[in-house]
């Protein structure tokens, strides 16, 4: 069976392991890629964030926001407010944004042993 593009749902996403996990498993999302490193502080990549977003000039019904927290000295709550309070200004609210921002790298998550942690 022949998957198609679900432009319903757009994926902002940071580094090559999430990347690769979203594309493998989720084939039909639409994934938007954020650049990836310390560099970066949650204002600027906030903002990076809905520039990328005005470009795609899309609609979709719900929004990922995928990205390590790094080194940031903001918690995880509130990079999640300040992502969210971004789009607020550009009339997208809470219902339509998903954000996960890991303490730790991703990577972690998703080559976790699943038989190691129910145990």
């Amino acid at each position: 069976m022949q998957l198609t593009r679900c432009e319903k749902m757009l994926v902002f996403i940071e580094g090559t392991m999430e990347r690769m996990f979203v594309n493998s498993n989720f084939p039909h999302l639409e994934v938007v890629s954020l650049p990836n490193g310390e560099s970066w502080t949650p204002e600027r990549l906030s903002g990076h964030i809905i520039s990328l977003f005005k470009t795609k000039d899309v609609n979709p019904e719900k929004i990922f926001v995928w990205f390590d927290r790094e080194e940031a000295t903001l918690s995880q709550l509130e990079i999640k407010h300040l992502i969210i309070s971004k789009f607020k200004e550009i009339g997208i609210f809470e219902d339509r944004l998903a954000v996960c921002i890991p303490d730790k790298m991703s990577e972690n998550i998703i080559l976790a042993d699943e038989e190691l942690i129910r145990a």
